[in-house]
C-alpha cells in the first residue's frame, strides 16, 4: 500500500486544523492525519519540531518541508512546489467559506436587530448564532 508523503498533525479542537484538512480532502491529497490529544508520541515529535510548542497543524511533507500553522495558500504553494496540481479555487473556497458564513450571520443578526430596534443587539445574536454553528462544524470535522 502507498503510504502518502504528508503527514498532518493536529487537535480536534484546533479551529485551524479544520480548513487545512477541508482544503487536502476537497483536493484528494493524500495525507495521513495524527491526533496529538491522543498519541503522545505525536506529540512530542509536534513539540521537539516547534521548539517546544504543541503548534497545530504542523504538516510535514516528504521531502522534510515542515509548515506550522499554514494558511491554506501556504499549503497550495508547497503542493505546487513539490508537483502537485491543486485548482486555485479549492484553496479558495476553503479559506473564504468560514469568513462568508460569519459575515452572513451578522448581516442577519444586523437585519433582526433593525426590526427589534437595535441593530447592536442584532448584530451580538448574529454573531453568537455565527459562533454556534461553526463551533458545530468544528466538533463535526474533529470528529
Amino acid at each position: 500500500m502507498h503510504q502518502p508523503g504528508l503527514t498532518v498533525y493536529g487537535h480536534p479542537r484546533c479551529p485551524q486544523v479544520i480548513p487545512v484538512r477541508q482544503f487536502l480532502d476537497r483536493a484528494a491529497v493524500p495525507y495521513t492525519y495524527i491526533n496529538i490529544r491522543d498519541d503522545a508520541a505525536a506529540r512530542s515529535r509536534v513539540m521537539a519540531l516547534n521548539a517546544g510548542n504543541k503548534t497545530v497543524p504542523t504538516l510535514v511533507f516528504a521531502d522534510g518541508t515542515i509548515l506550522r500553522e499554514p494558511h491554506v495558500w501556504q499549503v497550495h504553494a508547497q503542493l505546487g512546489a513539490a508537483g502537485v496540481h491543486v485548482p486555485s479555487f479549492v484553496a479558495f473556497s476553503i479559506q473564504h467559506s468560514l469568513m462568508i458564513v460569519l459575515v452572513a450571520f451578522l448581516l442577519m443578526g444586523m437585519v433582526a436587530g433593525k426590526v427589534l430596534g437595535s441593530a447592536v443587539l442584532g448584530s451580538v445574536v448574529g454573531l453568537i448564532v455565527g459562533l454556534l454553528v461553526n463551533a458545530r462544524r468544528i466538533r463535526r470535522a474533529g470528529s
